[in-house]
C-alpha cells in the first residue's frame, strides 16, 4: 500500500506524517455533498506590502517581497534560525554571496517565481534582511522582505515539513530537522520545492483543502505532482488576477485600451491565442504557465492586436476547467466544482472606424455559461489596431481560452452564400459605418465587374436591385472623387 506524508494545518502549522492513503480511503466511504462551490479556500489576500504599498480590491494584481533570514534570527517558540547552514550543508555551500549559490538560483527563488509565472502576484527578492523576530515585523524596501524565510528543527524526520503564518506575518519556517527529505534529489528535489511552494501559498492566502484531485495546497504531500496545480492557480487569480496583469516592473491591469495586452500581428491565414494551457484537466506541469482568467465583477481583460490588411475575423471565447469534488480540509462532506461554469463569459470586438478613431464593432454574449462564445467571417475592412474586451458575469474566478484568426474577405458581405448585387447594396449602405473602398474592389473581382472609375456595372437582378445598385455604385464614385 503506498505511503503518503500526511500534511495537517493547525493554527498556521505543517504537519506531516507518515499515513495509508487517506484521500483515496475518504472518497471511497464518504459521501458527495448535492452543493456546488467555486473550490479554492481562502483566508483573505494581502492589503498592503512593502513593495506595492496599498493593493487594492480583490483580484487585482500587486507585488510581494521575500526575502531569507540570517542564521542566528529568533523564531519564537523553536530557536534561531540555521536555514542558511542548512542548505549550504545539504547543496552547494561553494561562494560568498547567497544569490551566487547554486540552491538559491536552482532551488529556491523559482518556487517563487513560479507563483509569479501564474498569477498577477509579482515576487522580487529583497537582499537585505536585518534578522529581526520572526513573524513579528511588517517588510520593508532595503530592510527585509514582507515574507521571510527562514529554518529551525521543529520535530525532525516524520512530522512536520514547514509552517507559514498568516497574512501578513506571513514568515516561512522549514524544519531544518529533516535533511534526508529535502535533500532527495529525486524530480529535481521536488520534496523541497514542493514543500516551499506549498507554505508560499499559505503566504498568500490560500488555505488547505481536500479533493478528489491532486493539487498542492491540500495537506497530504504528493510526490507526482510538480508544483502549482489548477485549482491552485484559480485561487492565486482569484485573488491577484492573472499574469497578464502586470508586466516586468509590476502591477499593470489590463483592463482599458490604453494598457490592453498586446497580442502580435495577425495576418491572413494566422491566429493569436492565450490561455491555452488551461483545459479539461486538473493537472498542471512545470512547464505551462498560459492560465488567464476573470477574477470577477471589477475584472476586464483587454488585448490587442495589428491587422495589416482587410480579412475576416474569427473569435472564439472558451471557458475552460474540469469538474473535481472538494471542501475544506476536515471533516465535512465533499462539494461539486464545475470549474468551466462559474461565470457567464462574453466579448466585444473594437476596431477602426471609417472617419478615424476606435468604436465598437460588434459584441458576443448569446451562448449559455460554460459554453463558448463566438464571432465567425466578420469583416474587417480596414486595417489598424483591433481590440477583444472579455467581461464576466459573477465574483467567482473564471479561467478561459481566446484565440482570434483572419481569413481572406470575400465578396459575400451579407453572407447569403452567393457574390451579387445584394451584396453591393450590403457594402453601401454599411460604408459610413463598416466597409470601406476597399471592399467594393473585393466585390468587383468575384463578381467580375467593371473598375470603380466605370460609370456602367451590369448586375443580373431583378430590375430594382439593378436599378438601386448603378445608383448607389455612382454615389460610391462621387464619394470617392471628393474624398
Amino acid at each position: 500500500m503506498s505511503i503518503y506524508r500526511n500534511l495537517v494545518i493547525l493554527d498556521g502549522l505543517l504537519w506531516r506524517t507518515r499515513s495509508a492513503v487517506l484521500l483515496l480511503a475518504c472518497v471511497g466511504i464518504g459521501s458527495f455533498a448535492a452543493s456546488e462551490t467555486f473550490a479554492f479556500v481562502s483566508n483573505g489576500r494581502w492589503a498592503f506590502t512593502a513593495g506595492g504599498g496599498a493593493t487594492g480590491l480583490v483580484g487585482a494584481p500587486t507585488t510581494l517581497t521575500w526575502s531569507l533570514v540570517p542564521d542566528g534570527t529568533v523564531i519564537p517558540g523553536s530557536g534561531t534560525s540555521d536555514l542558511l547552514a542548512f542548505l549550504d550543508a545539504n547543496f552547494d555551500g561553494d561562494g560568498g554571496d547567497i544569490q551566487s549559490k547554486s540552491w538559491f538560483a536552482d532551488l529556491i527563488k523559482p518556487t517563487f517565481d513560479r507563483w509569479t509565472e501564474i498569477s498577477g502576484m509579482t515576487f522580487r527578492y529583497e537582499e537585505n534582511d536585518d534578522g529581526a523576530t520572526f513573524g513579528n515585523f511588517n517588510g520593508q524596501v532595503g530592510v527585509r522582505g514582507d515574507v521571510r524565510v527562514g529554518g529551525v528543527f521543529l520535530d525532525g524526520p516524520g512530522g512536520t515539513d514547514a509552517q507559514a503564518g498568516f497574512i501578513p506575518n506571513a514568515d516561512i519556517t522549514i524544519d531544518t530537522g529533516d535533511p534526508s527529505f529535502f535533500s532527495d534529489p529525486a524530480n529535481d528535489f521536488r520534496n523541497l520545492r514542493n514543500t516551499l511552494m506549498h507554505e508560499i501559498g499559505h503566504s498568500l492566502g490560500l488555505a488547505h483543502l481536500d479533493s478528489t484531485a491532486d493539487f498542492l495546497l491540500e495537506p497530504t504531500y504528493n510526490s507526482s505532482i510538480d508544483g502549482v496545480q489548477l485549482d491552485d492557480i484559480r485561487g492565486v487569480q482569484q485573488l491577484y488576477g492573472d499574469r497578464y496583469e502586470r508586466d516586468e516592473i509590476g502591477p499593470r491591469p489590463n483592463n482599458s485600451l490604453d494598457s490592453a495586452t498586446f497580442l502580435g500581428q495577425l495576418s491572413v491565414g494566422e491566429s493569436l491565442s492565450v490561455g491555452m494551457d488551461a483545459g479539461a484537466s486538473t493537472i498542471v506541469t512545470a512547464e505551462q504557465s498560459d492560465f488567464v482568467s476573470v477574477a470577477n465583477l471589477n475584472d476586464v481583460d483587454y488585448y490587442t492586436f495589428d491587422v495589416e490588411t482587410v480579412g475576416k475575423i474569427d473569435v472564439l471565447l472558451t471557458p475552460t476547467g474540469p469538474n473535481y469534488f472538494e471542501k475544506p480540509s476536515g471533516p465535512g462532506a465533499f462539494s461539486l466544482t464545475r470549474s468551466s461554469q462559474l461565470s457567464d463569459l462574453q466579448f466585444e470586438l473594437y476596431g477602426p472606424q471609417v472617419g478615424g478613431g476606435t468604436g465598437l464593432l460588434t459584441t458576443a454574449d448569446a451562448a449559455s455559461i460554460g459554453l463558448p462564445e463566438s464571432l465567425f467571417d466578420f469583416p474587417l475592412t480596414l486595417p489598424g489596431e483591433y481590440s477583444v474586451k472579455v467581461l464576466g458575469s459573477t465574483n467567482i474566478v473564471q479561467l478561459y481560452q481566446l484565440s482570434v484568426s483572419l481569413s481572406e474577405l470575400d465578396a459575400d458581405f451579407d453572407s447569403d452564400g452567393d457574390t451579387d448585387g445584394g451584396d453591393f447594396l450590403f457594402w453601401q449602405r454599411g460604408l459610413d459605418v463598416l466597409f470601406a473602398e476597399k471592399d467594393l474592389e473585393v466585390w468587383q473581382t468575384a463578381y467580375g465587374a467593371a473598375p470603380v472609375s466605370s460609370a456602367v456595372i451590369t448586375v443580373p437582378e431583378p430590375l430594382a436591385v439593378d436599378l438601386a445598385a448603378f445608383m448607389l455604385l455612382g454615389l460610391g464614385i462621387l464619394r470617392k472623387a471628393q474624398s
